[in-house]
């Protein structure tokens, strides 16, 4: 009886791993962003890039920085937004994709900021 609990145990430990491997792990290219995120990922994303790129900040600076780390930005198609920025990264079985928005209103000046991430797993 007590044998079985250890195997049930065991495989419940496996798949566990294999989760976080397989789906959790994603590697993302180095953006600093959102390098080492934790469990709280659209969070501590978003907080970090509002500490790089605050409302007032120049909208230059933020597309060069985040072209240079891998993203594509074009209009948003968010009436809220007009403008979005997109990185994609694949892993095992999934992908995770965290995106940009922001508005300048005519100006160079961001006036409004948010970002999203999300996790594509079209297998599982």
């Amino acid at each position: 009886m007590e044998r079985r609990y250890v195997i049930i145990g065991a495989l419940t430990f496996a798949c566990g791993v294999f989760w976080t491997i397989a789906v959790e792990w994603i590697p993302f290219s180095g953006y600093k962003l959102g390098h080492k995120l934790g469990l709280s990922e659209q969070r501590d994303f978003y907080f970090r890039l509002l500490a790089e790129h605050p409302v007032g900040s120049s909208e230059k600076v933020l597309i060069e920085a985040l072209h240079q780390q891998g993203f594509k930005t074009r209009p948003s198609n968010d009436p809220n937004y007009e403008n979005v920025a997109s990185f994609r990264a694949r892993g095992l079985f999934c992908e995770r994709e965290w995106l940009v928005f922001w508005w300048t209103g005519r100006t160079d000046r961001i006036t409004d900021i948010t970002s999203r991430v999300y996790l594509h797993c079209p297998y599982i």
